[in-house]
């Protein structure tokens, strides 16, 4: 049973009201006893050309039972299926502990942690530069990687030679995840850090230190900007908070 699907467990049950695709962005938006709430997941490459198959399997999804729908979906050899599932599995976590939720950036942290330090990312993010220029040694590992990238397959070799860890929470939808932390010292500080992110606190129980995800706060204006095929800073003045969830403060 991989990590997502112990989550399941803990989640609100509903009824898919809206999938709603852009070419960046998943919103999944649901109705559960406690109201009607949205998760986002980045639309994984090359997936935003559906065929008529997928197209028909995402129609028939509206109006179904999450009980039912969403470990299939997380479960899919089919990327944008799972995409799908995070998305909803965002949606569907309870909002309890809501108070420890933190506005941190996450480059900010690892800057902090990473001083003469050994940081390892997975995922080219944003603020490569600024981070490489201030913490002791970066390695970043990409799936397709950019000018000082390595290549995602040496990550048996850099993993655990990092003090932390940043993954990009796109690794659940390509079923990374589960064999990255296993690549981790007891020691490493690890993060799990995009929009993508669940923010569940059963993570801390598999060796992650700290959550940095996204709350959708305005529904409507957020999944409009998504069908526009808006990226995340647009996406994010629309109705989306970054928060942060650390290890400690539940």
């Amino acid at each position: 049973m991989n990590i997502l699907s112990q989550i399941a467990p803990s989640l609100l049950s509903g009824q898919i009201e809206r999938i709603a695709i852009g070419s960046h962005w998943i919103a999944s938006i649901i109705q559960t006893e406690k109201g009607c709430t949205c998760g986002l997941a980045s639309t994984p490459t090359k997936s935003f050309v559906m065929d008529g198959e997928q197209r028909a399997r995402l129609v028939g999804l509206v109006g179904r039972n999450t009980n039912n729908e969403l470990l299939p979906l997380l479960e899919a050899d089919d990327l944008l299926q799972r995409g799908i599932g995070l998305a909803s599995l965002n949606a569907l976590l309870p909002k309890g502990g809501s108070e420890n939720w933190t506005d941190r950036n996450a480059g900010d942290v690892i800057i902090q942690r990473g001083c003469d330090k050994h940081v390892a990312l997975v995922g080219h993010f944003p603020f490569v530069l600024e981070v490489r220029e201030k913490v002791g040694k970066l390695s970043v590992l990409e799936l397709n990687p950019r000018e000082g990238d390595l290549p995602a397959s040496e990550a048996p070799n850099i993993i655990p030679q990092a003090d932390i860890l940043a993954v990009t929470s796109m690794a659940f939808v390509n079923n990374t995840m589960d064999g990255l932390l296993a690549l981790c010292r007891s020691e490493t500080y690890v993060m799990v850090i995009g929009p993508s992110t669940p923010l569940s606190p059963l993570l801390f129980d598999v060796g992650v230190n700290m959550l940095c995800g996204s709350i959708v706060e305005q529904i409507d204006p957020v999944v409009e900007s998504v069908l526009a095929g808006a990226g995340f800073r647009q996406i994010k003045k629309k109705g989306v908070r970054l928060v942060t969830l650390e290890a400690g403060d539940i």
